[in-house]
């Protein structure tokens, strides 16, 4: 019986080891995705502000002409 227990308890530690290590993976995979995700963001604001700087200008112009 204590046998049995034994490898029980053995495979119970081995699986518990491996989850571990996937969720070390997982919580590592989730940083470089808000570091992406941030970098992006930033990367991304100065051309959304661009852009709708120039539809503002184009609308103005629009605007004008139709006046």
């Amino acid at each position: 019986m204590e046998e049995v227990t034994q490898e029980y308890q053995e495979m119970f530690q081995e699986s518990l080891k491996k989850l571990r290590k996937e969720q070390q993976e997982t919580e590592r995979l989730r940083a470089i995705i808000r570091e992406k995700r941030a970098s992006w963001k930033n990367q991304m604001e100065p051309e959304r502000h661009r852009i709708e700087t120039e539809f503002n200008q184009l609308q103005s112009i629009l605007n004008k002409e139709e006046e």
